[in-house]
């Protein structure tokens, strides 16, 4: 038997970000677009697309990772003040929900939720 959870391509519900130019970047809420159609509105083509920091919010959760396999980041490469501007983001959107971070998903499925490779911890 084959249950079906979601035809949804990826949790909608998520605040897509990524870093661009320097600056951190992210959807408004209840944009269902990709990252890659997202991104093209800053210019972002595919090749460029591959190798930015990219992640996303939900409540008590901060996921990054790069490229089209969602590997995980060198942390090293993201400043803190982009660090601190994700995670206000998180606050912002979820008022006293401590986010757990992490660096990094084994791709499943579309509309699974992918595990993390890496936990960076509360914040």
């Amino acid at each position: 038997m084959v249950i079906i959870l979601s035809k949804k391509p990826f949790n909608q519900d998520r605040i897509a970000f990524a870093v661009v130019n320097g600056h951190v970047r992210f959807t408004e809420p209840g944009d269902t677009r990709t990252s890659q159609q997202w991104l093209s509105d800053f210019g972002i083509g595919a090749e460029e697309w591959e190798t930015l920091v990219r992640g996303y919010i939900l409540p008590g959760k901060v996921q990054f990772f790069t490229g089209p396999w969602y590997t995980p980041i060198d942390m090293s490469v993201v400043t803190a003040e982009q660090f601190c501007s994700i995670m206000a983001e998180h606050n912002t959107l979820y008022p006293g929900v401590r986010p757990y971070a992490y660096n990094g998903v084994v791709k499943g499925k579309p509309g699974e939720e992918w595990t993390p490779v890496i936990t960076l911890g509360q914040f």
